[in-house]
């Protein structure tokens, strides 16, 4: 009950502060084109409803962290970017499977644009998420939905934290004199980060389900990776979580 009291009472003491935030907190950025399935290159354009700075991202990190953000200042244009390299898809630490190899050839890629508005006084507005697919004609995505989940690079593919990654507390518990060599790669007995489970290993994300080529959900949610021996293949599963916490306590859209 000590315990209880002392969680409790800062909590009590900061509900003014929150109402505060929320007084001060600016207005998201504004985008001239939502995100969704378009056959050709779109201009975009960002507006700030106070007319603060805006700063955004392309490679899916926070944009409130100007020093890796692009401050913007005129229309740009996103057009298709599956020449690019392969990212994502190239990682090879997903995995304990020898057999396993990345995609050689590059893949189809989507452009994720985060914004985030800021005033003078450093107050940072919520985010505005969108996802860009270009060059994706109807018959691409009119018999299937598409659902993007939008997060830190860190949170799934940081050697410490990333919640897809063998991770480095592998490697360390291998050098150690705890080493166990297990029959089967997959054993949920390794300690990589994709084994690990519980709210520890939760990680904040944004999710925009698509159908039809438009946008029918859109909120920030939390995501772990899921399954028992399955953990162990480059492609995971994941279980999503809507929490208060993020915004929503659920997601308001029939998944099946």
């Amino acid at each position: 009950m000590v315990m209880a009291a002392a969680l409790l009472l800062p909590c009590a003491g900061t509900g003014a502060l929150a109402e505060e935030e929320t007084a001060t907190k600016p207005s998201a950025p504004v985008f001239s084109v939502p995100g969704g399935f378009y056959d050709d290159p779109i201009m975009l354009s960002m507006t700030s409803p106070e007319g603060n700075s805006i700063f955004y991202t392309l490679d899916c990190n926070d944009p409130a962290k100007t020093a890796y953000s692009f401050e913007y200042s005129f229309p740009f244009e996103i057009a298709n970017t599956d020449h690019y390299v392969n990212g994502i898809s190239s990682k090879r630490e997903v995995t304990l499977e020898e057999w396993y190899y990345p995609p050689y050839e590059p893949v189809p890629k989507a452009t994720v644009v985060r914004a985030v508005c800021i005033d003078e006084a450093g107050n940072v507005s919520d985010e505005t998420v969108q996802t860009y697919f270009i060059h994706r004609t109807e018959d691409y995505y009119s018999t299937m939905n598409t659902i993007s989940l939008v997060t830190e690079g860190s949170n799934l593919f940081g050697a410490v934290n990333g919640i897809y990654v063998v991770g480095e507390h592998f490697e360390e518990w291998r050098n150690s004199d705890d080493y166990e060599e297990y029959d089967n790669i997959a054993d949920p007995r390794y300690p990589t980060n994709y084994n690990q489970r519980g709210r520890e290993w939760e990680r904040p994300c944004r999710i925009q389900v698509f159908s039809g080529g438009e946008s029918v959900l859109e909120q920030s949610v939390g995501m772990r990776v899921s399954g028992n021996y399955s953990r162990c293949g480059a492609q995971k599963s994941i279980t999503l979580y809507a929490r208060k916490e993020y915004g929503k306590g659920k997601m308001d859209y029939d998944f099946f």
